[in-house]
């Protein structure tokens, strides 16, 4: 398993001992919305098993607040801040189709 921390939107893989020293910056809320009682949340992981030595999946952003199992997995900072985007733009369409 690797251990990263978020430094300036940019991942950055640190050891496991040096973990404690950063635990505010190893798992982190980057961005949460609330549509109309739906909260999608996107947040950094501080870990991540590399396996066949693919990017690490390091964001994941996933809907709260409805019956839902949606969730979409990121490597880079830029790649979940557009997926968030995306996510917000999907509930408030739908949102808008149910009115």
């Amino acid at each position: 398993m690797d251990y990263y921390i978020l430094e300036d939107k940019i991942p950055k893989k640190i050891e496991f001992k040096d973990l404690w020293k950063y635990k505010n910056k190893a798992c982190q809320i980057i961005w949460q919305t609330e549509i109309k009682k739906i909260l999608i949340t996107t947040l950094f992981f501080g870990w991540a098993d590399n396996l066949n030595d693919e990017k690490p999946i390091l964001f994941k952003t996933w809907i709260s607040g409805i019956n839902s199992d949606y969730q979409r997995e990121y490597s880079i900072y830029e790649e979940a801040e557009i997926g968030h985007q995306r996510v917000c733009e999907m509930i408030k369409n739908k949102k808008n189709n149910e009115s």
